[in-house]
């Protein structure tokens, strides 16, 4: 009877020792297995944030996907585009010399409003293809603003006539411009161009 208890608890000591035996190496590795995994998550983070930059998009990449979108908006809003710029380079060499200006025009307010035009204009000529959509348009809008101006100063003083004349041209310029459904003219450049070449120097 004592032999019998002797080995049943012989039995359960080695039990429960085989049990914390087993227990322990799971617990290593269980730990090995976590430091492995935070070594390799700290070696390769660098990589892993580097192709995640690589395939998010840059910020200079803005210009090129704007200027995709003056195709996909229209068949021809980028041949539009190029003609309007294309006409503010021609107007442009047309148009005297600002010096020539400044000394011709005697109204103060006038000359003014037309040197802020010819600049406005001159930076329009500077403009290329791959420039982004809203920059085209905050230059063309700057003209036009300027230009605003110009004919305001214009129907009040001495070149008032010749500034009608000019406007009429102009008006109908638009109205061919919105026939040919058309989203973009030049209407107000040509305009600008004859003002100063017919009634200014005329």
């Amino acid at each position: 009877m004592k032999s019998g208890v002797k080995r049943i608890r012989s039995f359960g000591f080695n039990a429960d020792l085989r049990s914390r035996i087993l227990v322990v190496p799971l617990g290593v590795t269980l730990v090995v297995t976590l430091a492995v995994t935070l070594v390799v998550t700290l070696l390769y983070a660098p990589t892993i944030a580097s192709t995640a930059l690589t395939r998010a998009p840059r910020s200079n990449d803005f210009s090129r996907s704007a200027y995709r979108s003056d195709t996909s908006s229209g068949p021809s809003i980028a041949d539009e585009w190029d003609e309007v710029f294309d006409t503010a380079r021609a107007v442009l060499a047309k148009l005297p010399d600002p010096a020539r200006i400044e000394t011709t025009i005697k109204d103060p307010a006038l000359r003014q409003a037309v040197q802020r035009a010819y600049q406005s204009l001159k930076t329009c000529a500077k403009v290329s293809r791959a420039q982004n959509r809203s920059t085209k348009e905050g230059m063309l809008a700057e003209f036009e603003r300027d230009f605003k101006s110009v004919r305001t100063e214009a129907e009040r003083g001495e070149y008032q006539s010749c500034a009608a004349t000019c406007s009429t041209e102009g008006a109908k310029c638009e109205k061919d411009c919105a026939a040919a459904h058309k989203k973009l003219c030049a209407c107000k450049i040509t305009e600008f161009g004859s003002f100063v070449t017919k009634c200014i120097f005329g």
